[in-house]
């Protein structure tokens, strides 16, 4: 039996929906079902139609979730990556947004989503992709493996236009995790001109990132193992904010207003809400919960479990 999702702070369970319909020739999976353990600690689960699901990104405009799948290795230059777009309001109604193999388009393990204006960002591997957040048209593809990207993994938006990604410096195959250096922080600026804001081994191999607006910082999370800390960067050097002691392997955040953050944690199959001085688990039970997003107009938190093809959508009440 798959391990429940515990309740472990103030949340509560978003409405429970269907499998979403997903565009062209549907994956074979069957839907994930969980029983109520306890009722009002039970999640909606949806394990149809994602393949590896590992980001999602809101986009208040259109009421709709971006979420990347991988459907393959995390490293793998396989060309089976997609993107589906998911009603906010009814999602169990979807559609696959963007395919591999499609006007061009090479999508091999998409992660981080980000999004500037009309363009959805991606990051893949040792590239960005841009397109268009309305139709999924191609509109920009930034190469960086002149600059021998590895592992291109979360992006965020800056407030200066800018995008802000993390090369986590990592490898994964049948193995498992292999470290390989090059742990770094670009930023893609101005005619796509590409820069290195930060480097080395003192990152803990980067993993999610965003821009936090009420303390004016970058949030960086390291997936190193046994972390019990996050980053928080900005022009004068990266400081230190810490996270109850646990296992690490960080992965997702989202800023919150009132200095709030939500990360997700593998190592400890948890999501964290993290003041300045404070944190606490808000859900454990996750099973490798990775990008996460958030639902601004609701409250909702969704949750990729991209082991498990699933999504978990929370319904977030946080004091």
């Amino acid at each position: 039996m798959r391990r429940q999702a515990q309740l472990a702070g103030s949340l509560i369970p978003a409405v429970a929906l269907g499998s979403i319909a997903c565009g062209g020739p549907a994956p074979n999976h069957q839907a994930a079902q969980r029983a109520a353990a306890p009722a009002e600690a039970t999640p909606l689960l949806i394990g149809v139609d994602f393949r590896g699901p590992e980001s999602v990104r809101y986009d208040p405009d259109q009421d709709v979730f971006f979420i990347s799948n991988v459907n393959g290795g995390m490293s793998s230059k396989d060309g089976n990556g997609f993107i589906m777009r998911v009603s906010a309001a009814r999602p169990d109604t979807g559609l696959v947004f963007v395919r591999s193999g499609q006007g061009g388009v090479v999508l091999n393990a998409p992660k981080g989503l980000a999004i500037i204006g009309d363009t959805l960002w991606v990051t893949d591997i040792d590239v960005v992709w841009g397109f268009d957040r309305h139709t999924g048209a191609p509109v920009a593809m930034v190469d960086l493996r002149p600059l021998s990207a590895r592992f291109l993994n979360d992006i965020a938006a800056a407030p200066d236009g800018s995008l802000w990604l993390t090369d986590t410096g990592i490898e994964v195959d049948p193995r498992g995790r292999i470290p390989v250096g090059g742990d770094r922080i670009f930023r893609i600026g101005a005619g796509h001109a590409v820069t290195v804001v930060a480097e080395g081994d003192s990152l803990h191999e980067p993993n999610g990132i965003t821009w936090d607006a009420a303390r004016r910082k970058w949030v960086v999370l390291p997936f190193q193992d046994l972390q019990s800390y996050i980053f928080l960067l900005d022009s004068t050097g990266m400081t230190r904010l810490p996270v109850m002691p646990g296992r690490g392997q960080f992965d997702g955040v989202e800023a919150l207003p009132g200095r709030k953050l939500l990360v997700s944690s593998w190592g400890d199959s948890a999501v964290y809400l993290v003041t300045d001085s404070s944190s606490r688990r808000l859900l454990t039970g996750l099973v490798q919960p990775a990008d996460i997003g958030v639902d601004t107009k609701r409250g909702v938190l969704a949750v990729p479990l991209p082991n498990r093809d699933e999504v978990q959508y929370w319904k977030l009440s946080l004091r």
